[in-house]
C-alpha cells in the first residue's frame, strides 16, 4: 500500500515505525514509492494514496482490539496536533456531516466493559461519557479507566467534548434504547415513569432548540400504549372521540391511546399539557391525510378515469391522496352525527383547502421524454362527487345535488366548504323572487351590455363608455337649447355665449381664483353647470357656502397672480468673463478644501474627534441631496402617476419621480404640490405630510379639506410636480449640535463607551418591535415616572413601533406621543406639536426620527427646550443598523449619564452616507457586534439581548438565512406544515430558485443602462408574467388579503416593474403589492417574495465591487418571504458568474435541504403560466430611443424602446389578471 506524501516523515514519531502502521500492515517508505513511481509513470494513477481520511474509515472494533495503550494514546497525540479538522467542532461546524469529521464516528473509544465505540453519533450525539463522580450507573457507556489515568488520552478526551451524562443522555441512553430491541417487556408503571422523565425534561427546553430535537428523537423511538395494551409507534395511535370511533368503525387496525397509563403526569402538568405533548409525538385527533402511489387507474372514480388518457407511455404512475376511512365511510349507512363531525370538526381541522394534497400528481414517461399532469385528488373528488351530506329532510346526497336552501341547519356555513365543494343557490328569475317585469328587462340589459363588452373592457370601462355616451347627448341638446341653461361669465351674470362652441372647448378666462370658488353667485343651475366643466360629482351639486367655512385659501394657492417681470441686466462678454472667472476660482477652492479634509480624516485615530469633525464638514460640504440635505436649494421632482391610497380618503400616491426624493422631505410640512390636469387649469394644493418611499412620495392632507380633495377627478390628473428649497439644513444642524457636545481634541469616542448602553440584537422576524413595545410598556406599568424618547431613522420606524405599543397595550396608551407628524391615519390621535409641554408629565414615551434630535424640540411655557436638553430617563434607539454613525454618537455622549437600548441588527442595512472613509460605518462595527454566538464586544463586554426565535419565515426559508448570516442559530416557531397553497399547475416549494439567461449583446437578454443603473428586460417581463399567474391562481381559491413583494438591486429596474404593475388591471384588492429596492423591504414582510437579482453589466471586476456581494442587503432580501420565495438570478453560465460569491453561498445553503427546494428553468415556467417555452423572447421586440418616436399599435406584447435616460414599454396585448 502505497502512503500519503505526508507520511514521509510527518508521521514518525521519533524515528520509529510510524505511527500509523498496523501490526499486518506493510507500508512502503517514501523514497522506495518515489523510485516505483519512476519507473513506470502509470503507476501512480493505478495507486490509491492513503490518508487520515482513509484511516478513519477503515478503523473497525476488532482493529482496536488489537493495539495497546501506547500506540492508542500517540493516535490521540497525532489527531490533537496533526488533525484537529478531522475531529474537532468548531461553533461554526455545527452542521458538517460526519464525512467531513471521521474521528467522530470512529470506533477509537474503549468503554468500561472492554468494548470499542464511537464517541458520537450524527456528529454531536455523545456515544460514550466521562464517569459520574457519585453514581457509575452501568446503563451508560463509560470511558475505560485506564485510559482516563492517561494524561494524554484525557486532554484528548476533553477537548473531544466528552462529558459526564445529564438528563438529555438519560432519555437516549436508558430510556429510548429499551424500544430499540426485538422483544419489548414493559411495565406499565416503568413506562409512565419513563414518560414523566421525558415530559419534565421537554418543560425545561420546549422554547429552545433542545426542545425540538427531543421532540424528534422521542418520536422516531418511543412506543405507547393503546386501550388493548398494545405498545404502538406514536403516529399509529389517536385519542378517542365517540364520533371518530364511529366514522372509523369501517376500518381495521385502528388503535386509541390509553391516557390512564400516563395519569401521574395529567396530575402533575394537567391534561391539555400532556394531550399538546402527545400531539407533537404525533397522536391525532383526527383521521389522516394518506398519500399513495398507483401504477394504474382502476382504483379511481369513473369521473378521474374518463379525464385521463393512456396511450404510448411507456410508464405511468399516480401520486395520490385520500382521506382514511371515507371509503368505509361512505359504504355504510351515513350517520347524521358523523356527518356533521366530518363537515364541522374534521375538515376544517385539516384545513381542506389550503393542501397541496388537494391535488394528483400523474407523471407520464414516453420512450424518450416525460411530462407532468394535475387533477383533483381522489381526497378532493370523494369530497365532491361522494353521497355524504345531509338535507334537510335527511336525504344523502352529494355536493353538486343539493341546493345551499335545502342543506341540514346544522352544518357550518363559515368554514368555507360551501364554496370548496361548490354548493350553490338555485337560480331563479326576477319574476319568481317577486320582482317586476321592469327589473327583468333591466337585468336582461345588463346581460346583453356584458355580453357585448366580453371580457375585454372592465365594469370601469363600461361605465366610463356610458357616462360618455350621456355626456355627448347632453353637449348636442345644449348646443341647440336657445334659452335654457346660459352659461357663467366672468362677472357671474347669466349671458348667451356660444362664439367658441365649433373651435374648441370653452377656455376658462382668468377671474380672482383659478378654480372659481370665489364666485358670488348661489344660483343651482350655475353650479351645476360649473361642476360639469370642472368634472367634479356630476351627479350631486356642493354648497358653495359650506366650502368657504373650509377656508380653501390655506389649501389652494393662487396661480393667475404673478410677480412683475423685472427688466433684464445686459450682459456683456467682460461681464460674463469675470462671473466665470470667479465662479471656477469658488469650485476650486471647494475641491482643494474637500481634499484637505479628507486628508485630515485619513490622518486622524478612527473615532477621535477630528475624525469625526472631518467627516462631518465633508458629508455638509460633499454629500450628495439625500445625505445632507442640500440646505437653501431649490429641487424640482416631476411624478408621472397620482392616485388616492386603498382605504384612505386623505393620502394621495405620487409615483414615477423624475429624480431620486430626499429623505428630508419628512422632516417639513405643508408641502405645496402643482397639479396638471387633462380638461382644466392647474392647480397647487398643500398636504400636511410627506412619507418618501423609493419611487414614490405619500401625502397626507389635512382633514378639513378631505370633502373638497374627494370632489376632483384624480382621474383626469396627467402629473404632480414639487419645486421647493430645503429650509432645514440638516447636516448643518449636526455639525453644530456635535460642537456643541464640547469634546477635547484627541478624545476618543470608541474608547469612551460606558455601560450605559444595551443591545438587542433582533435578526430578520424574531420580534424585536414587539420586544420593544413591551420593554416600554413594561417601564411603564412599573415606573410612576418615566420619560422615554424613542428614535428611529425613518418615519416609517417610528410608526411601526407607535403602532406596536397601542396594539400591544392594555391600556389607551395615554403617555404615548407621535412627535410633530405621523403619515399613517391610525395614530393621529397621538400626534403632539412643538406647542406641548407633555415631557413635563409625570409618564411619557415620545417617538421621533433620529434626524431631529440636533436641532427640534418643544416650544414650553419655560422657553425652547430642545431634545437634546430635555432629562429622560430612557433612551432607546430602533433600527439602530441603518443610523449614520455620528447621529448615534452625538446621542450617546449627549446623553452620558441615561441608559440608552439600542436594538437592530448589525447584518442588515447600513446607513446611506457618502464619504467612503465611513460608508460602512454604524454603532455596530464601533463595538465590533457582528455575530450572534458569544459576541465579543469594544471596548468593554455591553450588555446584549440575542432574539433567536424567528416568527416570520416557514423553517425552509428561516434557515436559509439562518445558515447564510447567522450561523444557524436562529430557531424556528412556525411549522413546516403551516403552507401547502397550491397556485395553478406551478407546483412551487418554499424556496425556489429561477435562473434566467443573460447574453451580452442581445436586445432581450442583454444588460442596459438606465439612469446609472442596470436593468435587464427580459427579467422585469419575465418577473411581471409570472406576478400575474400568481395573483390570477390566488384569487381563484381565496378571500384573505395576501402580500407579494419583488425586490430588485436596482432602483430604475424596480420603478419600471412597479410602472407596469400599476397599469396591470383587475388585481384583486385583497392582494397587496410592495415593489421597490432592499431598502424599502428592511422592517416589512411579505407572504410571497419576488428577489430578483439582475446582475451588473460586467462582472469580470473585483469581487467585492460588485454590489450584488453585499451580504447585508442579500440578507434582508432572502428573509421578507413568510411562505414562499423565489429567487430570479443569472444563469450559472453567465461571463463572470463566479464572482457572485454571495449568491454561490446562498445558494449551496439550500442544497442542503433538498426537500423544500424548487429548481425551475424559465423556459419551463413560461410553459406552464404562459403556453408555450420562449413565449417572452418570441413576442417581445427591443430597440433603442430614436430622435423622433411615432407609436402605433403593438406588434408584439411588448415593445421597448430605452436608452440611458428613459424607457417606454408598449403593451400590445391585454394586460390584465382575468
Amino acid at each position: 500500500m502505497l502512503t500519503n506524501k505526508a507520511y514521509k516523515h510527518d508521521y514518525y514519531n521519533n524515528k520509529e515505525d510510524k505511527m500509523l502502521n498496523p501490526k499486518d500492515v506493510d507500508f512502503l517508505k517514501w523514497e522506495l514509492a518515489q523510485n516505483i513511481i519512476k519507473q513506470d509513470n502509470n503507476i501512480y494513477n493505478k495507486l490509491g494514496e492513503y490518508t487520515s481520511e482513509s484511516f478513519a474509515r477503515d478503523i473497525t472494533p476488532d482493529f482496536m482490539k488489537a493495539q495497546d495503550l501506547k500506540w492508542v494514546t500517540r493516535m490521540y497525540t497525532f489527531l490533537r496536533t496533526a488533525a484537529p479538522k478531522l475531529w474537532k467542532l468548531t461553533d461554526r461546524d455545527s452542521n458538517k456531516l460526519a464525512s467531513s469529521l471521521p474521528f467522530r464516528e470512529a470506533p477509537i473509544i474503549k468503554t468500561q466493559k472492554g468494548e470499542w465505540v464511537k464517541p458520537f453519533v450524527d456528529v454531536t450525539s455523545p456515544n460514550i461519557y466521562l464517569p459520574l463522580k457519585d453514581d457509575n450507573k452501568s446503563d451508560y457507556n463509560f470511558v475505560a479507566n485506564e485510559y482516563l489515568q492517561n494524561e494524554m488520552a484525557k486532554k484528548f478526551f476533553m477537548e473531544l467534548d466528552l462529558k459526564e451524562p445529564d438528563e438529555y443522555d438519560y432519555i437516549r441512553q436508558v430510556i429510548l434504547r429499551k424500544f430499540e430491541s426485538d422483544e419489548i417487556d414493559i411495565e406499565n408503571d416503568e413506562l409512565s415513569s419513563d414518560f414523566m422523565v421525558i415530559l419534565r425534561y421537554y418543560q425545561k427546553v420546549k422554547e429552545k432548540y433542545q426542545g425540538q430535537k427531543l421532540i424528534q428523537e422521542v418520536k422516531e423511538k418511543i412506543l405507547l400504549v393503546d386501550k388493548d395494551g398494545i405498545l404502538c409507534r406514536s403516529h399509529e395511535l389517536y385519542f378517542h372521540s365517540h364520533n371518530l370511533e364511529l366514522y372509523l368503525s369501517g376500518v381495521n387496525d385502528i388503535h386509541y391511546i390509553d391516557l390512564d397509563i400516563y395519569k401521574d403526569a395529567t396530575k402533575e402538568f394537567g391534561i391539555e399539557t400532556v394531550r399538546m405533548f402527545l400531539l407533537m409525538l404525533g397522536v391525532k385527533l383526527y383521521p389522516k391525510i394518506e398519500s399513495f402511489m398507483r401504477w394504474d387507474k382502476s382504483y379511481l372514480s369513473e369521473r378521474l378515469k374518463s379525464q385521463i388518457l393512456i396511450t404510448n407511455i411507456y410508464d405511468y404512475r399516480f401520486e395520490d391522496y385520500a382521506l382514511q376511512g371515507f371509503n368505509e365511510f361512505k359504504k355504510h349507512k351515513i350517520h347524521k352525527e358523523t356527518s356533521h363531525y366530518l363537515w364541522n370538526v374534521v375538515l376544517p381541522a385539516l384545513k381542506f383547502g389550503n393542501y397541496e394534497h388537494m391535488a394528483m400528481i400523474y407523471r407520464r414517461k414516453y420512450a424518450r421524454s416525460y411530462d407532468t399532469v394535475y387533477y383533483d385528488s381522489t381526497f378532493k373528488d370523494s369530497l365532491q362527487y361522494s353521497k355524504w351530506i345531509l338535507d334537510k329532510n335527511g336525504n344523502v346526497l352529494s355536493s353538486n345535488e343539493i341546493a345551499l336552501e335545502d342543506l341540514d341547519s346544522e352544518y357550518d356555513r363559515n368554514n368555507g366548504l360551501i364554496q370548496f365543494l361548490g354548493i350553490e343557490k338555485r337560480e331563479k328569475s326576477i319574476l319568481e323572487l317577486g320582482g317586476t317585469e321592469e327589473q327583468q328587462e333591466q337585468l336582461d340589459l345588463g346581460k346583453r351590455v356584458k355580453q357585448l363588452a366580453g371580457d375585454d373592457l372592465t365594469e370601469e370601462e363600461i361605465i366610463q363608455a356610458l357616462s360618455y355616451a350621456k355626456a355627448q347627448k347632453k353637449a348636442k341638446k345644449h348646443i341647440y337649447e336657445e334659452t335654457e341653461n346660459p352659461t357663467i361669465s366672468d362677472n357671474g351674470s347669466d349671458e348667451k355665449d356660444y362664439s367658441d362652441i365649433d373651435r374648441k372647448p370653452r377656455e376658462r378666462k382668468n377671474s380672482h381664483n383659478s378654480t372659481n370658488l370665489g364666485d358670488e353667485s348661489n344660483d343651482s343651475s350655475d353650479i351645476k353647470k360649473y361642476n360639469e366643466d370642472d368634472d367634479f360629482d356630476l351627479d350631486t351639486p356642493f354648497n358653495r357656502e359650506e366650502l368657504r367655512k373650509t377656508e380653501l385659501s390655506d389649501m389652494f394657492i393662487n396661480n393667475n397672480h404673478k410677480p412683475p417681470v423685472k427688466k433684464e441686466k445686459e450682459v456683456t462678454d467682460e461681464v460674463q468673463a469675470d462671473e466665470l472667472k470667479q465662479k471656477l476660482l469658488e469650485q476650486e477652492e471647494k475641491h482643494n478644501k474637500i481634499i484637505e479634509l479628507r486628508e485630515a480624516a485619513s490622518n486622524a485615530e478612527r473615532y477621535s474627534k477630528e475624525w469625526f469633525d472631518a467627516l462631518i464638514e465633508l458629508e455638509y460640504r460633499g454629500g450628495t441631496e439625500e445625505t445632507k440635505g442640500d440646505f437653501g436649494k431649490s429641487i424640482n421632482i416631476t411624478f408621472n402617476s397620482v392616485n388616492k391610497e386603498q382605504g384612505s380618503e386623505r393620502i394621495y400616491v405620487l409615483r414615477n419621480p423624475s429624480r431620486s426624493i430626499p429623505l428630508w422631505l419628512e422632516e417639513i410640512g405643508d408641502i405645496e404640490i402643482k397639479f396638471t390636469f387633462s380638461d382644466r387649469d392647474e392647480l397647487k394644493l398643500k398636504f400636511e405630510v410627506a412619507n418618501v418611499r423609493e419611487n414614490s412620495l405619500r401625502l397626507k392632507a389635512s382633514k378639513a379639506f378631505e370633502d373638497v380633495l374627494n370632489k376632483i377627478a384624480w382621474n383626469k390628473c396627467t402629473k404632480a410636480s414639487i419645486t421647493l428649497k430645503n429650509q432645514i439644513d440638516l447636516m448643518g444642524k449636526l455639525r453644530s449640535a456635535f460642537n456643541g457636545l464640547g469634546l477635547e481634541d484627541g478624545f476618543n469616542l470608541k474608547e469612551n463607551l460606558d455601560d450605559n448602553l444595551k443591545f438587542i440584537f433582533g435578526p430578520p422576524g424574531t420580534g424585536k418591535t414587539t420586544t420593544l413595545a413591551k420593554k416600554i410598556i413594561g417601564m411603564m406599568n412599573e415606573y410612576s415616572t418615566c420619560r422615554i424618547l424613542v428614535l428611529a431613522p425613518t418615519n416609517t420606524a417610528c410608526d411601526e413601533l407607535a403602532k406596536k405599543i397601542k396594539e400591544c397595550s392594555k391600556d389607551d396608551c395615554a403617555w404615548l406621543y407621535r412627535f410633530v407628524s405621523t403619515a399613517d391615519e391610525s395614530l393621529e390621535d397621538i400626534v403632539v406639536d412643538r406647542e406641548s409641554m407633555v415631557y413635563e408629565d409625570e409618564q411619557c414615551c415620545v417617538i421621533s426620527t433620529m434626524a431631529r434630535l440636533p436641532f427640534d424640540g418643544f416650544n414650553g411655557e419655560g422657553g425652547y427646550n430642545k431634545l437634546l436638553d430635555i432629562v429622560w430617563d430612557m433612551i432607546l434607539c430602533d433600527e439602530a443598523s441603518m443610523i449614520p454613525l455620528a447621529e448615534m454618537a452625538l446621542a450617546i455622549y449627549n446623553f452620558v449619564n441615561t441608559p440608552i437600548l439600542i436594538a437592530g441588527d448589525p447584518l442588515q442595512i447600513k446607513p446611506i452616507l457618502h464619504e467612503e472613509e465611513w460608508k460602512d460605518e454604524n454603532i455596530y462595527t464601533m463595538v465590533n457586534l457582528d455575530r450572534v454566538e458569544n459576541p465579543v464586544t469594544e471596548p468593554i463586554q455591553f450588555a446584549i439581548e440575542n432574539l433567536s426565535m424567528q416568527y416570520r419565515s416557514l423553517p425552509a426559508i428561516g434557515e436559509l438565512f439562518s445558515q447564510y448570516a447567522y450561523d444557524g442559530k436562529l430557531r424556528h416557531y412556525r411549522s413546516a406544515m403551516e403552507n401547502h397553497m397550491k397556485f395553478g399547475k406551478l407546483n412551487l416549494k418554499p424556496i425556489n430558485f429561477i435562473p434566467f439567461k443573460v447574453e451580452r449583446y442581445d436586445s432581450v437578454f442583454g444588460i442596459k443602462k438606465l439612469d446609472g443603473s442596470n436593468v435587464h428586460i427580459y427579467s422585469v417581463l419575465f418577473t411581471l408574467e409570472i406576478f400575474k399567474y400568481i395573483v390570477r391562481e390566488y384569487a381563484k381559491n381565496h378571500e384573505e388579503e395576501y402580500s407579494i413583494g419583488i425586490v430588485w438591486p436596482y432602483s430604475p429596474q424596480a420603478q419600471l416593474i412597479e410602472s407596469l404593475i400599476m397599469q396591470t388591471s383587475n388585481i384583486p384588492v385583497n392582494v397587496k403589492i410592495t415593489v421597490g429596492t432592499v431598502h424599502r423591504f428592511q422592517g416589512g414582510q411579505c407572504n410571497f417574495m419576488f428577489v430578483v437579482l439582475n446582475p451588473p453589466a460586467g462582472m469580470k471586476v473585483a469581487a467585492d465591487r460588485i454590489f450584488l456581494n453585499n451580504k447585508n442587503i442579500l440578507n434582508v432580501a432572502i428573509s421578507r418571504a413568510q411562505d414562499f420565495l423565489c429567487i430570479l438570478l443569472p444563469h450559472c453560465d453567465t461571463d463572470g458568474y463566479e464572482n457572485l460569491y454571495e449568491i454561490n453561498k446562498i445558494g449551496r445553503i439550500a442544497m442542503k435541504d433538498s426537500a423544500n427546494v424548487a429548481h425551475y428553468t424559465c423556459d419551463q415556467i413560461e410553459e406552464i403560466i404562459l403556453g408555450r417555452k420562449f413565449f417572452i423572447e418570441n413576442n417581445t421586440f427591443v430597440t433603442s430611443h430614436q430622435l423622433t418616436n411615432v407609436y402605433t399599435k403593438a406588434v408584439k406584447r411588448y415593445e421597448v424602446r430605452i436608452d440611458e435616460n428613459s424607457v417606454d414599454i408598449q403593451l400590445g396585448d391585454n394586460n390584465k389578471i382575468t
